[in-house]
């Protein structure tokens, strides 16, 4: 090789290298956060977001020491604005073959395990509810659109009974026109608390483990999607430091008396 052409080889390697050290010393000013409303995950009271996806993303973006902008959208029209490139970060959407084709989910997770599926009864019944196959005894709320876990979502001999919200599921039990409700557990003890209605239902002994890690997702046309060992290192950093089990700890497990080995945060 000559000396020209080793030379010429040196210089464009360590321009690569230097432009690659840059990108990361030189992040973008602003992460704009997707947020659609998840209870007790992600919400508004008061005019201001709240809960643990809300603290993780915040301090995510402390980390970085970039600005955050939240987006407050509908949960198809988040999806919309990530897929374009006009929303950059979101936490709380389960991977799919279509979701993966415009974003790139983080590692490490921040959880590694999911959020069980819980079924609610009223108190003064006599039904039972231990294993699966008991939910073919009942009438089952669900809310439209939702998925919680195979095996259920695609059972035709179910009956379910949809409604628009968890709320109006939890309002037709105690109306006898459903009888049980079928719902992830932060999601059902948020709404137990916000109708002040705990003494009168009760969680059935049969649950579902989700065992699918969380993660966290970066559009792939987001600027962001250049800073991805930034990110992924600065992720990781909060996992080790148990940052974000502390922040589950106070903005979900506690506030809701949900155990801490209903799911796995490391």
């Amino acid at each position: 090789m000559s000396r020209g052409l080793a030379s010429a080889l040196c210089c464009g390697l360590l321009l690569m290298f230097s432009s690659a050290s840059l990108a990361d010393v030189h992040p973008p000013r602003k992460l704009r956060h997707a947020v659609f409303h998840m209870p007790p995950w992600s919400m508004q009271e008061n005019q201001q977001f709240i809960g643990a996806h809300i603290e993780i993303i915040r301090e995510l973006a402390s980390r970085l020491s970039t600005e955050l902008e939240w987006i407050d959208c509908p949960i198809d029209r988040c999806q919309v604005l990530l897929e374009s490139g006009e929303a950059d970060i979101v936490i709380g959407l389960r991977p799919t073959n279509i979701r993966e084709r415009y974003l790139r989910y983080l590692n490490p997770p921040f959880l590694q395990r999911g959020y069980p599926k819980v079924f609610y009864l009223r108190r003064e019944g006599e039904q039972a509810l231990n294993q699966y196959q008991d939910l073919y005894r009942y009438r089952i709320g669900v809310v439209r659109g939702s998925k919680l876990f195979d095996q259920f979502d695609q059972d035709r001999k179910l009956q379910i009974d949809y409604a628009e919200d968890v709320e109006s599921n939890f309002r037709k039990l105690l109306l006898g026109r459903i009888d049980v409700v079928a719902v992830p557990e932060g999601r059902g003890e948020y709404a137990l608390r916000s109708l002040n209605i705990r003494d009168r239902v009760q969680k059935a002994g049969f649950r579902v483990k989700d065992n699918t890690p969380r993660r966290i997702a970066i559009s792939q046309r987001s600027p962001w999607h250049e800073h991805l060992s930034l990110l992924e290192k600065t992720l990781a950093e909060m996992v080790r430091e148990k940052r974000i089990e502390r922040i589950i700890e106070q903005h979900y497990l506690q506030p809701y008396g949900i155990a801490r080995d209903a799911i796995s945060l490391r």
